[in-house]
């Protein structure tokens, strides 16, 4: 009885042992897709991380050539507002 016992243990650990090499077998192929996928998003952040690089640098010279602009606009914004208020002096009709 205990030579019966052994050799069915030794079968239901092979049948296991199949079973469970058969399921890895089975999910090689689509590990390996998950795989290239995660390799290829990897690439893209590494990509756009390099080109990030450069935005606080870009940033502050943009900054900088803004500002005059800035200038440029206020006082224009100051010519508008006495032109506006000439106009509204002048009253409706004139």
């Amino acid at each position: 009885m205990t030579v019966l016992m052994s050799i069915a243990s030794v079968v239901a650990a092979a049948v296991f042992l199949t079973i469970l090499a058969l399921g890895l077998l089975l999910i090689v192929k689509p590990l390996q897709s998950v795989r290239g996928y995660l390799e290829q998003i990897a690439m893209g952040v590494r990509a756009i991380e390099t080109h990030a690089q450069s935005i606080p640098h870009g940033l502050a010279e943009l900054t900088e050539r803004l500002e005059p602009l800035g200038e440029e606009l206020g006082r224009a914004a100051e010519r508008l507002d006495e032109a506006g208020r000439a106009l509204a002096s002048r009253g409706p009709g004139e």
